[in-house]
């Protein structure tokens, strides 16, 4: 059965040294193709430094410092 197609109007915040912050209406899914988030949630923020614990959400780690290296 064929899904229906569903509006996705989201804007992406970089910053510079903080989490991309995602709002509107959009879908997070995993690898898996799992969603991550409801289809209500208006907005997340997603690590960009690559510490947190709650991947690939933000936990605040960058707070500290933390920095994930490469």
């Amino acid at each position: 059965m064929e899904q229906p197609i569903k509006k996705v109007t989201a804007k992406l915040h970089l910053t510079k040294e903080g989490p991309i912050r995602v709002e509107g209406k959009f879908f997070l899914v995993s690898l898996d193709g799992d969603s991550l988030v409801p289809d209500d949630t208006k907005e997340v923020y997603l690590c960009s430094c690559g510490a947190s614990r709650n991947k690939p959400f933000c936990d605040g780690s960058h707070k500290s410092g933390a920095r994930k290296r490469d």
